[in-house]
């Protein structure tokens, strides 16, 4: 599965060694092919520094050629979309997407 990581989930990922992170490490051992853009690794970087985040300029910026899934723990941005598919994009959780791919 093609799946666009967001900001928010690099941030979390790298910031601790917690749910996030560990799914990340499964997704790259199932040879999952995990992606991002400039802009959320610019704001990954910002988020690490300014502990803050506002990811939802990645839903426009989204690949959508190249992208099955969009993985984000943004709840106020993205919430009302988990489990929903949005043109070719589903739209997850990283706990939606882990027990989607039961891993």
């Amino acid at each position: 599965m093609r799946i666009f990581l967001d900001a928010n989930i690099l941030f979390s990922a790298a910031k601790s060694d917690g749910a996030v992170r560990r799914l990340f490490e499964l997704l790259l051992e199932a040879r999952h092919e995990c992606s991002v853009d400039r802009d959320v690794v610019e704001e990954g970087r910002r988020n690490l520094t300014a502990k803050a985040h506002g990811g939802e300029a990645a839903l426009a910026a989204l690949p959508e050629r190249v992208t099955d899934a969009l993985v984000t723990d943004d709840r106020t941005h993205f919430g009302r979309y988990y489990g929903k598919t949005l043109g070719r994009v589903a739209i997850h959780s990283p706990r939606s997407l882990a027990e989607k791919l039961r891993i």
